[in-house]
C-alpha cells in the first residue's frame, strides 16, 4: 500500500469527528510549514476542516464547468470544441466519480474532493470492497462510453498542442494544464510568466526548502524536486559535520598544540644565545595569544597575570583584547603591516557556524590568529622568529604529528595553503643542516633561507594584490586556503586605474569564469559592467585562463564548485523550460546561493581577497505524479561530491556514526534523483513507488536535516523543535574586502554573499503526455556591500535584517523570472545597504 500519512487520513472528509478525536489522543500532531512558519495542526483544526462549507469549484475555461454539479445530468451530446483539457477530463471522469471510484491520479482525486458528495460515495465504495473482498470497477452505459471515447479523442488532439500554441508568443499552452484548480488564486503575473517561460519563481518566507515539499504533500500538489533542495541538504551536511569535527577533534588538538608550543618557546628563552633568546621570547608571546584565544572567551583581567616575558605582557594583553573585541586597530606586536596600517581584527569576529557555541567561537579566534598573524619575509627579525619555531617542529615530532592531524584534513576539505607554511620552513631548515644558533647568527644563511622561502611563495601564492604596503611574502603557522574563486574575484577588479573604476566584484564574475551560461551576458548587457570599467572583458578572460588550471578534485570545496558548473551544462537532452535564457538565470540563482553557502561554511579557512505515521483502511491513496529537475550530469557530480566528503572523513579518522548514516541517505537521494532524471529524459516508466518517494521527499529531507542539527543524545521531533540559527536557511558570508591602494575612501567596503528565505518555483512539466503544474523550492540568492567600519555580519544579524527587508539584496537581473506574491515588495538592490559602494 502506498504511503498513507496521518495528515492524509485526517483530511479525508469521510472521517467522523469521533474517529479524529481518538486518533489525536493516540498520535502526536504532524507539523507542516506554512509561509515559513511551522504550525502544529491540532485536532480542532482538523475537525473544523472536515466540517467546513465547501465553495463550488468552477474550472477556468470556456465551459465554466461547476464540478459540484457534475453529480447531476450530463449532456452527452454537448459540443466539446470549446472546452480545455481540464474541463474535458473533469467531465469524462465524472461518471466514475459519482460511483465512488478511487482515482489513482491525485489531481483527479483532488478535483472531486472539492465537492460535497464525492468523499461520501468514495468511502462507502471502499467499505463495500473491504466487506466483499471484491475490487470495485465503475459501470457505464453505452451512451456514456461513447461520450467518453469522444472526449478522449478530443483530449488527444489537444495534447498535440501542449507547446507553442497558435497565434501566441508563449511557449506553453496554458489551456492544456490539467490541474490549475490546485492553486486557489492563480495570480495573473504568475500565469503569464508560466505561459512565456514554463516556470516562475515566487517570493516566499519559508524557513527551509523542504517546507515547500511538505506543503505539497499535505495538499497532494505535484512536486518539482530542484537541485536547490539537494544542495541545501549537502550544505547542512558539510557544515554540521565540519562543526562536529572541529568541536570533538580539531579544537582539542589545537589547544594542546598551542600550549605546548608556548611551553617549548618558554624553555628556549633561557638560551645563552642572544638571537635564540630574542626569537624565543617573541615566540612564547605569540603562542600565548593563540593559547589564550583557543581556551578563553574573555581577555585577561590584567597583563600582570600573563606568564610571558615582561617586555611582551602589555602587547599580548592588547592582542588578545583586540582579537576578542574584533575592531580593526594598530598592532605593536605584529610587524606585517607598516606602522600606519591597521590590522584586520574585524576578521576575528566569529561568524558562520562558529557563533553556534562557545567552543566554536574560541576555535575560530584561535585559528584566525594562526592564519593571519603573519611573519613577513621583508623583516629579518620575523624570519628569525619563524626559523626558531620551525626548528622546534624538527625537534618535536609529536608536535608535528598534532599539526598534521589538523592541517591535512583541512587541506582535503578546503584546499591547499596559499601562504608559506611553517612545515615548509621546517623542511628547508632541515635540508640546510645547520644548528639553529648558527643559522640565526649568520646573515648569509638567513638571507639564503629568506630567498628560498620567497621562491616557494612565488610559486605557491595566488591570492594577492598587485600593490601592497606590507610584506609581499609571508609565512603562517596554519595558512588560510587557496580557493580559485578568490583569485578570480581579485582579477576582475580594477587595480590599475589611479582611482579604481571597479573596486568590488560580483558573485556573477565567478559564475562567468566557471562558464555558467548567461553570467557574462548579464554582466555586460544588463548590468553594464563594461560602461563602468572598459577593461572588464579582458579581466574576465584573464580570470578564465587562471581558473582553467584548477584541480577541481583537489578538495571538497573545489569539487562543490565543480558540481555547480554542471548546472549550466547544455550538452544534455533537456526539457523545454531548461533550454531558455530565463532558466539560465534560475541556474545562476541556484549556483550563486550554493556558492554563498560554501563561502559561509569555509569562512574560517578560505583565504579572503583583501581587496509522519502510516495507517491502513479507507480508500487507496492516490498517486501524486511529481517531477525531478532532470540534470543527469549534476546528479552524477553530486554523488561524487558527497562520496568524496565521506572518504576524507574516513581517511583521517573523523567519521562519526551519525555522519556515516547521513552520508548513506544523502547519497541514496542523489542516486534516486539521477535515476528518475534518466527516466524522464528517456521516456522510461516511473513506478508508483518512485512517485511516492518524490511526494514524501520533503519529510525525508526534514528527517535527515533534524539528524544533522541535533546534538548528541538529543531527539528532535520536528523542525519546530529547532531553536538555533540553523532553523532558517538564511546565511551570509563576507567574501571580499575592497581596500586596495587605489580604492577611493567612499568605495572601501566588504562584499557579502548570502541566502534569504526559501522561495517557491512553479514549473509546467509534461508527464505521460499531460501538462502538470508542479511546485518546488529554490534558494533566494542575495548580494550586497557594507562599510568596512561595520562589524562583520553574522547569520543571526542577517536573519534579523531579513525580518525588516525580506527581499533585501535581491539582484535586479532576477526580476525577469520572479513573480512577486501579493504583499511582497521588492527592494532596490543598490540601496539595500547604503554603504556608498
Amino acid at each position: 500500500m502506498k504511503h498513507n500519512s496521518y495528515h492524509t487520513l485526517l483530511r479525508n472528509d469521510a472521517f467522523k469527528t469521533v474517529a479524529i478525536a481518538l486518533l489525536l489522543l493516540l498520535l502526536s500532531p504532524t507539523t507542516w510549514a506554512q509561509n515559513g512558519n511551522t504550525e502544529a495542526y491540532t485536532g480542532d483544526a482538523y475537525i473544523e476542516r472536515s466540517q467546513e462549507k465547501k465553495t463550488p469549484l468552477i474550472l477556468h475555461g470556456a465551459g465554466k464547468i461547476n464540478v459540484e454539479k457534475l453529480k447531476g445530468k450530463i449532456d452527452t451530446q454537448m459540443d466539446l470544441s470549446k472546452l480545455n483539457l481540464a474541463e474535458l477530463r473533469a467531465i469524462r471522469n465524472a461518471f466514475a466519480a459519482r460511483q465512488g471510484y478511487a482515482f489513482k491520479d491525485a489531481t483527479l482525486r483532488a478535483l472531486y474532493n472539492t465537492t460535497t458528495w464525492y468523499n461520501d460515495v468514495l468511502w462507502n465504495t471502499s467499505e463495500k470492497e473491504e466487506t466483499t473482498g471484491k475490487k470495485f470497477s465503475p459501470r457505464y452505459t453505452k451512451e456514456q462510453l461513447a461520450f467518453t471515447e469522444r472526449i478522449r479523442a478530443r483530449e488527444a488532439e489537444l495534447r498535440k498542442l501542449n507547446f507553442k500554441p497558435a497565434n501566441s508568443k508563449d511557449v506553453v499552452n496554458m489551456d492544456n494544464l490539467i490541474n490549475p484548480f490546485q492553486l486557489k488564486e492563480f495570480d495573473s503575473k504568475l500565469y503569464n510568466m508560466l505561459g512565456k517561460n514554463g516556470f516562475a519563481i515566487v517570493p516566499a518566507e519559508h524557513n527551509q526548502l523542504f517546507h515547500v515539499y511538505e506543503k505539497n504533500d499535505y495538499a497532494d500538489f505535484p512536486s518539482f524536486v530542484t537541485t536547490d533542495l539537494y544542495l541545501q541538504l549537502f550544505h547542512l551536511y558539510f557544515d554540521c559535520v565540519l562543526r562536529d569535527v572541529e568541536e570533538k577533534h580539531l579544537d582539542s588538538l589545537m589547544i594542546v598544540f598551542s600550549s605546548q608550543m608556548e611551553a617549548e618557546m618558554k624553555t628556549l628563552t633561557s638560551s645563552q644565545n642572544a638571537e635564540v633568546k630574542a626569537a624565543a621570547e617573541f615566540g612564547q608571546a605569540w603562542f600565548a595569544v593563540a593559547s589564550w584565544l583557543f581556551s578563553h572567551d574573555k581577555a585577561p583581567a590584567s597583563a600582570a597575570t600573563l606568564n610571558v616575558p615582561e617586555a611582551y605582557k602589555k602587547m599580548v594583553m592588547e592582542e588578545i583584547t583586540k582579537a576578542i573585541d574584533t575592531e580593526n586597530g594598530y598592532s605593536d606586536m605584529l610587524e606585517y603591516f607598516p606602522p600606519e596600517e591597521m590590522f584586520g581584527y574585524s576578521l576575528f569576529r566569529p561568524r558562520g557556524h562558529y557563533t553556534r557555541s562557545k567552543v566554536c567561537s574560541r576555535y575560530f579566534r584561535g585559528m584566525m590568529w594562526l592564519q593571519t598573524a603573519h611573519f613577513g619575509t621583508n623583516k629579518p627579525s620575523k624570519m628569525k622568529q619563524i626559523a626558531l619555531i620551525a626548528n622546534v617542529f624538527n625537534q618535536q615530532p609529536k608536535l608535528r604529528d598534532i599539526y598534521n592531524k589538523v592541517s591535512e584534513p583541512i587541506t582535503y576539505l578546503m584546499g591547499t595553503p596559499d601562504n608559506v607554511t611553517i612545515l615548509q620552513v621546517a623542511n628547508r631548515i632541515k635540508e640546510m643542516g645547520l644548528p639553529i644558533e648558527k643559522l640565526l647568527s649568520s646573515r648569509k644563511e638567513m638571507a639564503n633561507l629568506t630567498k628560498d622561502i620567497e621562491e616557494i611563495a612565488k610559486r605557491q601564492m595566488r591570492i594577492e594584490l598587485k600593490k601592497t604596503r606590507g610584506s609581499k611574502y609571508v609565512v603562517d603557522i596554519m595558512p588560510q586556503r587557496y580557493q580559485p574563486d578568490a583569485e578570480a574575484l581579485i582579477t576582475t577588479t580594477d587595480q590599475d586605474s589611479p582611482v579604481s573604476l571597479r573596486p568590488c566584484p560580483k558573485g556573477l564574475d565567478w559564475m562567468a569564469v566557471m562558464g555558467l551560461p548567461g553570467a557574462e551576458r548579464i554582466l555586460i548587457d544588463e548590468l553594464k559592467e563594461t560602461q563602468r570599467w572598459a577593461g572588464f572583458p579582458k579581466a574576465l578572460t584573464t580570470a578564465r585562463k587562471k581558473a582553467a588550471t584548477t584541480p577541481w578534485e583537489a578538495c571538497v570545496a573545489n569539487q562543490w564548485m565543480y558540481t555547480l558548473q554542471s548546472l549550466g551544462d547544455t550538452a544534455q537532452s533537456l526539457p523545454y523550460f531548461m533550454q531558455s535564457p530565463q532558466w539560465q538565470k534560475k541556474n545562476l540563482n541556484t549556483a550563486l546561493a550554493s556558492w554563498a553557502e560554501l563561502k559561509h561554511d569555509a569562512i574560517l579557512y578560505a583565504k579572503q581577497p583583501m581587496l509522519a505515521e502510516c495507517g491502513d483502511g479507507g480508500p487507496e491513496p492516490p498517486v501524486v505524479k511529481g517531477y525531478v529537475e532532470p540534470n543527469v550530469k549534476f546528479w552524477e557530480k553530486a554523488i561524487a561530491l558527497v562520496t568524496r566528503m565521506d572518504k576524507v572523513l574516513t581517511t583521517y579518522g573523523l567519521q562519526t556514526e551519525k555522519a556515516k548514516a547521513v552520508y548513506e541517505r544523502i547519497k541514496e537521494m542523489a542516486e534516486f534523483c539521477r535515476d528518475i532524471s534518466k527516466k524522464e529524459l528517456n521516456g522510461g516508466k516511473i513506478t508508483d513507488e518512485e512517485y511516492n518517494q518524490i511526494e514524501i521527499i520533503g519529510s525525508t529531507v526534514e528527517n535527515i536535516s533534524l539528524e544533522l542539527v541535533s546534538e548528541d543524545n538529543e531527539m528532535l521531533q520536528g523542525w519546530s523543535d529547532v531553536v538555533s540559527t540553523d532553523k532558517k536557511v538564511a546565511v551570509v558570508a563576507d567574501v571580499f574586502t575592497a581596500a586596495g591602494e587605489n580604492v577611493a575612501i567612499d568605495d572601501k567596503c566588504v562584499l557579502y554573499e548570502g541566502v534569504g528565505p526559501a522561495y517557491e518555483i512553479y514549473v509546467v512539466v509534461e508527464i505521460d503526455g499531460s501538462l502538470y503544474l508542479t511546485r518546488g523550492s529554490v534558494f533566494s540568492y542575495r548580494e550586497f556591500t557594507r562599510l568596512m567600519s561595520d562589524p562583520r555580519m553574522t547569520d543571526e544579524e542577517w536573519q534579523q535584517e531579513l525580518k525588516k527587508s525580506p527581499t533585501g539584496g535581491t539582484p535586479s537581473w532576477m526580476n525577469e523570472i520572479i513573480a512577486p506574491a501579493k504583499g511582497m515588495s521588492a527592494d532596490d538592490e543598490e540601496t539595500f545597504y547604503s554603504s556608498g559602494c
